[in-house]
């Protein structure tokens, strides 16, 4: 066959991708098969910029393919079983005993793999229209039955409720309390109803209270096609090697004329339909200006690419070079370099592809409006450089403006948290967080607005300013769930102690006060003497030097017996300890409250904090915090975040010093 060069001027025609299967080719001189398919190619490389004049197009000819192609359907069966509470048997097949609910899901697998599946899969390709091959997915309802066994809950004996764990099914908790009897400490049990339970019992939580269990089998028969192609003895050997390197989904695109057969089980589980089409394959060869040479094969009377050739590569080089730092360009340049790519007709094209489907990946924009002239490689590269080209200049929404007000709304929780005396009101920043939220958003988006006021609207796409309001919101309520949770665990701990220290009333001063000797009164100009105290006798190698301990070498940890010296000072072995973050309360209801609980509560251990000291009881209690929680002492400014919501929760109480009148 002679290869003549074209160089008439052939109109501009834009082709569908996905031309519409047809029964029968219309007929369509072979003269007119090569301007189609060459007029495609020049308005693609008009549309990129480039001049099609300087690439050379040849004429190679025509030949008819035949292909053949096989679809095969095959039936799998998926599985899947559990555990409901309750009489959860409606809608199913009931069984006696859960081998029998096993073996009728047995038979109901073999039963559809023996042919009722592939029956029931013939009738529904047989409704399907002739003519027509779609490469389809799963049929995942071909046909699906469950099974269900409902038995009694093993957990609870089907009475829907279990002995409580904490009372042992009592109902009642015994426990050792301490009296104080003519000055003495005098144990003695008591009983308190248990508040885990009702009556010492529990619902089940295995049954919901319902006292019964089902379980259950789902059977889903599903299939899943599979397609082959092959040339047939009347297709060309040019053409028989193109369908060979070529792959079966491109083939079913590409060839438009195809006649299927009814399909056929050729297996208790398999079913088969054959389809077989013909076309005429165009065949021309592309040179470029860089001597780059292609060979473009296209099929039926729209010439479809069969092997779209990567032609536009060379003319994107320039361009793709230039959007490889985009997002380091400021505004004003990025606005710049989107005026160079609207004068584009491919790239324009591409903008506005992106603004209407901004959910579908760059690169497949790239592919579709290029009519499948670029490689991979390139289509990815230049799609995501103009994504990002786009965002830059024209954003969905205020990034840098939400950052701050999430910092703001998370600092304001952290210092509201940590420093509940400077901030006692708590609905005041909540509230200003709340207004600050709402004001930020509104401020956000008319920023947003004013920023995209500048692009064309064809480019812009949609505002997504919900997104990064959704993940500051998160965010707060994430951190104040953390806060809420770990400050309910310290007070889990510390409220038993504290309950024990508010027991003591004015009453009591008078037994304590034979006990333990008064205070001297402390003069504002003078400073207060130091205790007499006499440490317990230690082996002469742990004996300490006489004189203060300065703060450079007081003992890292100190642990033992703790005797009082204020509410807010203890002394352990010898060693003055005053309390981190506390100031002592001078009252002998408080004294002696604290010293009687130092009597109980056993060894502390403490540890240097700033200061002073940071003290510990044998459960892991914090001593400073029972003691603000009890009201007997008072926080500093600027303390401990544990501390500060100690002392809220004692001024509501109105416990220790809250709660009496002034000395």
């Amino acid at each position: 066959m002679t290869q003549t060069s074209q160089s008439i001027s052939t109109p501009t025609v834009r082709l569908s991708r996905y031309p519409r299967f047809q029964e029968k080719e219309p007929p369509l001189s072979d003269d007119w098969r090569f301007p189609h398919l060459s007029a495609d190619i020049r308005d693609r490389i008009s549309a990129t910029g480039g001049d099609p004049g300087q690439y050379t197009m040849t004429d190679q000819g025509t030949d008819t393919g035949t292909v053949k192609v096989t679809e095969t359907w095959t039936v799998n069966i998926r599985s899947e079983s559990g555990i409901t509470a309750g009489n959860k048997t409606g809608g199913t097949v009931e069984a006696s005993s859960a081998a029998g609910m096993s073996r009728l899901a047995q038979n109901f697998a073999d039963q559809i793999l023996d042919g009722q599946a592939a029956k029931i899969l013939l009738d529904r390709l047989a409704q399907q229209k002739k003519g027509v091959l779609t490469p389809a997915s799963h049929i995942n309802d071909l046909v699906t039955e469950a099974f269900s066994h409902c038995h009694e809950c093993k957990n609870c004996w089907g009475d829907g409720r279990v002995a409580c764990t904490t009372c042992h099914g009592l109902g009642t908790i015994t426990e050792t309390v301490y009296e104080t009897v003519n000055g003495q400490q005098q144990p003695r049990r008591a009983s308190r109803i248990c508040s885990n339970c009702s009556g010492g019992w529990r619902a089940c939580g295995t049954c919901n209270r319902t006292g019964l269990l089902t379980d259950w089998i789902q059977v889903e028969a599903y299939a899943t096609p599979a397609y082959s192609h092959c040339g047939s003895e009347e297709t060309s050997a040019r053409c028989q090697a193109l369908l060979t390197e070529t792959d079966t989904n491109t083939v079913i695109r590409a060839f438009p004329c195809f006649t299927d057969r009814s399909p056929e089980a050729s297996g208790p589980a398999t079913v088969i339909r054959r389809f077989s089409g013909k076309a005429t394959v165009t065949f021309m060869a592309v040179t470029s200006p860089r001597q780059s040479c292609w060979t473009v094969w296209g099929v039926g009377p729209t010439a479809q690419y069969l092997n779209p050739p990567p032609i536009l590569d060379e003319l994107l080089e320039d361009g793709i070079r230039q959007f490889s730092k985009v997002e380091y360009f400021r505004r004003r340049e990025r606005l710049k370099v989107l005026d160079n790519v609207r004068k584009v007709p491919l790239l324009e094209e591409m903008l506005r592809q992106n603004a209407k489907a901004p959910k579908v990946p760059p690169a497949e924009n790239f592919s579709a409006v290029a009519h499948d002239l670029v490689s991979p490689d390139v289509a990815k590269g230049a799609g995501n450089d103009i994504v990002k080209l786009q965002k830059g200049v024209c954003p969905r929404y205020a990034a840098d403006l939400w950052t701050l007000i999430g910092l703001y709304m998370v600092t304001a929780l952290f210092i509201v948290g940590n420093h509940r005396t400077l901030f006692p009101n708590d609905e005041i920043w909540i509230l200003s967080g709340l207004a600050a939220y709402v004001a930020g958003g509104i401020i956000c988006c008319a920023l947003t607005l004013y920023r995209r006021s500048s692009v064309p609207q064809e480019y812009r796409g949609p505002m997504q300013e919900w997104k990064p309001a959704l993940l500051v919101l998160g965010l707060v309520i994430a951190l104040g769930t953390l806060s809420t949770v770990a400050s309910k665990q310290m007070k889990s701990i510390t409220a038993p102690a504290a309950e024990l220290l508010s027991q003591f009333t004015p009453d009591d001063v008078k037994i304590f006060e034979g006990l333990f000797p008064p205070k001297p009164p402390i003069s504002p100009l003078m400073p207060a003497p130091a205790p007499a105290l006499t440490p317990p006798a230690r082996s002469p190698a742990a004996t300490r030097a006489p004189g203060p301990v300065s703060s450079t070498a007081r003992p890292a940890v100190l642990s033992g017996s703790a005797t009082l010296i204020d509410t807010a000072t203890v002394q352990i072995e010898g060693t003055r300890v005053p309390l981190s973050g506390l100031d002592a309360v001078h009252h002998p209801v408080t004294e002696a409250g604290l010293r009687q609980y130092l009597s109980v509560v056993g060894p502390l251990r403490c540890t240097p904090a700033g200061a002073g000291y940071t003290c510990q009881t044998e459960t892991g209690a914090d001593f400073a915090e029972v003691i603000v929680m009890a009201g007997y002492a008072k926080v500093q400014k600027g303390a401990r975040r544990n501390l500060s919501a100690a002392e809220a929760e004692a001024r509501k109480a109105r416990a220790g010093v809250w709660g009496l009148s002034p000395q």
